[in-house]
């Protein structure tokens, strides 16, 4: 498996891809309950995000002030 693919068009297209895209496709396809997966992913984690967000910018600590 060489980083350059044989048409050499830059990106990676040789035809099958890589195990990454079904992985973050999981949670969006039909088969993986979309209703479970997305609703119980997207809500703790914007919480999540959201509440550190705001304690960061909170901090102004001037080693991340562009958080926002």
């Amino acid at each position: 498996m060489s980083l350059h693919s044989s048409n050499d068009s830059g990106f990676c297209n040789d035809g099958p891809p890589p195990p990454l895209p079904p992985t973050l496709l999981s949670p969006t396809s039909p088969g993986f309950s979309p209703r479970e997966g997305a609703n119980e992913d997207a809500k703790p984690k914007e919480n999540m995000f959201s509440s550190v967000k705001l304690r960061r910018v909170i901090t102004n600590d001037r080693s991340a002030p562009m958080i926002s």
